[in-house]
């Protein structure tokens, strides 16, 4: 844990990263190198948020993934709590595009269950990540491309679910930035009623 006097301090990660910044010229484009600041974390990750045509639920909790990366600045592990959020967010995307699927399947299940003088239980009511993965792609969802990139969410998900040992840091932007993406491309697929 952090030392009190040391919570707004930038983890010592990021003093090395760098930025590059475009230099206006009528003549020629340069782009000029320059140490990373709170301001350029911040753009990358503020230019992730979603628009309002995704639910607002999904988008509260995107936020917090947000929030989380770019708290990162002050806690470099805040980066993989933030990646893994936003796969969650995503999943729970899914379960709001497929409601009325999960819906008929959790009906056929009851049905099935009552033949056999048994209750649906929660448990049986589960939708797991893969099956809202595959059901999407059925449906039109997501695009081959886009369930390819799903499906190794859904294994990256697995790994913070399950305890792992590296750090995938920075690198959690990109994982942010393949949730944002989706979840724009499942919204503007899924017309509101």
């Amino acid at each position: 844990m952090k030392a009190i006097e040391d919570i707004c301090r930038v983890d010592p990660r990021f003093e090395n990263m760098v930025t590059g910044r475009p230099i206006s010229s009528n003549v020629i484009s340069l782009t000029m190198i320059s140490p990373m600041r709170l301001e350029d974390h911040y753009g990358a990750i503020a230019a992730l948020a979603l628009p309002e045509n995704v639910n607002h639920q999904v988008r509260g909790q995107f936020d917090i993934a947000l929030n989380l990366a770019t708290y990162a600045w002050f806690c470099w592990e805040f980066w993989d709590a933030a990646a893994h959020k936003a796969i969650d967010c995503y999943e729970l995307g899914l379960k709001d595009v497929l409601s009325e699927q999960i819906n008929i399947r959790n009906e056929g299940l009851a049905r099935e269950k009552a033949k056999k003088g048994k209750r649906l239980t929660t448990r049986d009511a589960q939708v797991y990540l893969s099956w809202l993965i595959r059901k999407a792609r059925e449906n039109n969802n997501i695009s081959e491309e886009e369930y390819q990139i799903s499906d190794n969410l859904r294994m990256l998900r697995n790994n913070f679910s399950h305890g792992y040992s590296s750090l995938f840091g920075s690198l959690s932007l990109d994982i942010l930035s393949e949730c944002s993406s989706l979840l724009v491309s499942i919204y503007s697929r899924t017309p509101k009623e």
